[in-house]
């Protein structure tokens, strides 16, 4: 079985869930295949995923989280939501505890406000404090966003904030920034700026944090030269029981089926132990307990 932890889902009914960009604009293109519940349900049955984390889409609905919680209350067996939230935003730690107690949220995910650079304030300010606080009296992962090209700010703090809140599940997306995004590479080579080593040792040491899971995705298999060694050395640091994967989809374009074979062929020289929990068991130990 296999449980995809990173899919963004977009509604076609723009009437019933209204965009709301972070960057108040749509980028081209948006609409043109929406990564409806209805389309990606039919894409996990076709390709065998048993489960899936619906992660909302900031850069359609911004902190408007009601599709994919809406999603999730209709399919919980299938799909958990993990709500993105303002860290920096004082209104933010009452506003989760009511998204995961009355809305049925299954994690939270903090992310940098502006690319390719941002003020450290959602995660180093007394307002992210709380908010980090917030998620983990609630017992829900905490998921983090390190975009390539502000990973060397960004680590550090993570770190801190994984040792200051020990109790709490933190999950780094794209195995913390160890590859850029399309938009990264994008503006990357617009700077005449070379895209770096493809890991940095602040991400891989992560791997003293026992709270700390690494996420991979599409975006690390599309960018590494050999994704089975890709594998090996991020489950050799962090050990099987600590990583998980999440295809992107709706954000990473391509063919699902693509994704999930990309996956299958990754995790091949793994133990079949380890492949079982890298695929499934962790995911769902973290988002759906009573079915890990």
């Amino acid at each position: 079985m296999i449980f995809d932890t990173h899919a963004h889902l977009v509604c076609e009914d723009r009437q019933a869930y209204p965009p709301r960009p972070l960057s108040g604009k749509l980028a081209p293109g948006e609409f043109d295949l929406p990564n409806s519940k209805e389309r990606f349900l039919a894409l996990m049955d076709a390709n065998g995923v048993a489960a899936a984390c619906a992660v909302q889409r900031a850069h359609i609905y911004g902190y408007d989280n009601s599709y994919i919680l809406d999603c999730a209350a209709e399919l919980p067996d299938r799909l958990r939501a993990v709500v993105v939230l303002n860290s920096a935003d004082p209104a933010t730690p009452a506003l989760l505890r009511d998204l995961v107690k009355q809305g049925g949220a299954a994690g939270v995910r903090y992310v940098s406000p502006g690319f390719p650079s941002a003020s450290l304030d959602w995660l180093a300010s007394g307002e992210a404090a709380a908010s980090f606080a917030a998620a983990a009296d609630l017992g829900i992962p905490i998921c983090i966003h390190v975009l390539h090209v502000q990973r060397e700010a960004v680590l550090p703090e993570v770190r801190r904030l994984a040792e200051r809140y020990g109790e709490a599940a933190f999950v780094i997306d794209h195995v913390g920034g160890a590859h850029p995004a399309v938009i990264e590479q994008k503006w990357l080579g617009e700077q005449g700026l070379p895209i770096g080593a493809e890991f940095i040792e602040p991400a891989l040491a992560l791997a003293d944090c026992a709270n700390v899971t690494m996420k991979m995705s599409t975006i690390n298999f599309e960018c590494t030269p050999d994704a089975r060694a890709f594998v090996r050395t991020v489950v050799g640091r962090f050990g099987a029981e600590r990583v998980i994967w999440g295809s992107d989809i709706g954000q990473s374009r391509g063919d699902y089926g693509h994704m999930v074979a990309q996956l299958r062929d990754a995790v091949a020289d793994l133990e079949p132990d380890a492949r079982e929990a890298v695929l499934y068991r962790n995911a769902a130990a973290l988002y759906a307990p009573e079915r890990s």
